[in-house]
């Protein structure tokens, strides 16, 4: 297998589908090596609650 490629997730999830569907996709890619979320605009608490979940 080739090497695995390093992602760095940066997102505003919760404000639509799209990213939660997003990052479920890269958690099942056998070549994406998820290093890490960040998230952005309001309630990044909230955001990063939502990503959690997602994981």
């Amino acid at each position: 297998m080739a090497d695995k490629i390093p992602i760095l997730f940066d997102t505003d999830i919760g404000s639509d589908i799209d990213d939660a569907l997003c990052l479920a996709y890269l958690l099942k890619q056998e070549r994406g090596d998820l290093l890490g979320i960040t998230t952005v605009t309001g309630e990044p608490v909230k955001r990063a609650m939502l990503a959690d979940a997602v994981c």
